[in-house]
């Protein structure tokens, strides 16, 4: 799971720490991601009706027992497949709104079957691909594109470090402008 709250600071936090609590009391009940997705919704919009603050989130399950990959999109940026036996990438995408901003969001489940090569999976903020340099360039997704498959042999704690630190070295002097949330997912 990957989230990222509007705003910053403690309110921001807050709201964050709400969503993961609403989550992991949701999540081992009957039901899809979908489903899920839409109880948490309800019950978050009761804190955000009258603020106006909202979460985007990727939540995915790998299920090895079933072969297949689960994930649904509330307004988050898709994940990044990358296969390095074709060296071509996909993308978990699907719709969905932002959670907070209306009760009836219609979350949807997507499923795809695990492919029988090994992939890499990257879930990011949209800080990491807006970080921007002194020029005021954007890293961008294609970036973090080639970034996946330059360190895709790595371990995921090494693929982390590698991607974070490209950013950083792109960026250069400009400041952060958004915090970075990265999250990879390796399957062999």
């Amino acid at each position: 799971m990957v989230g990222d709250v509007v705003g910053h600071g403690i309110g921001a936090a807050l709201l964050m720490a709400t969503v993961r609590a609403l989550l992991r009391s949701r999540v081992d009940q009957p039901g899809d991601l979908g489903r899920i997705m839409d109880d948490v919704n309800r019950l978050l919009c009761q804190d955000t009706v009258k603020s106006g603050n909202f979460v985007t989130l990727f939540y995915l399950e790998v299920d090895c027992a079933r072969n297949s990959i689960t994930w649904v999109r509330c307004g988050h940026e898709p994940a990044i497949i990358y296969s390095p036996a074709t060296g071509r990438f996909s993308e978990l995408s699907g719709p969905g709104v932002v959670l907070g901003i209306m009760t009836d969001g219609g979350y949807q489940c997507n499923e795809i079957p695990l492919a029988a090569d090994p992939n890499c999976i990257l879930i990011y903020s949209d800080g990491a691909w807006e970080a921007e340099n002194e020029a005021g360039e954007q890293f961008g997704r294609e970036r973090l594109k080639k970034c996946l498959a330059a360190c895709h042999s790595l371990d995921v704690r090494e693929m982390l470090t590698s991607i974070t630190e490209s950013i950083t070295a792109f960026r250069g002097k400009a400041q952060q402008q958004d915090d970075i949330t990265l999250a990879v997912i390796k399957i062999s």
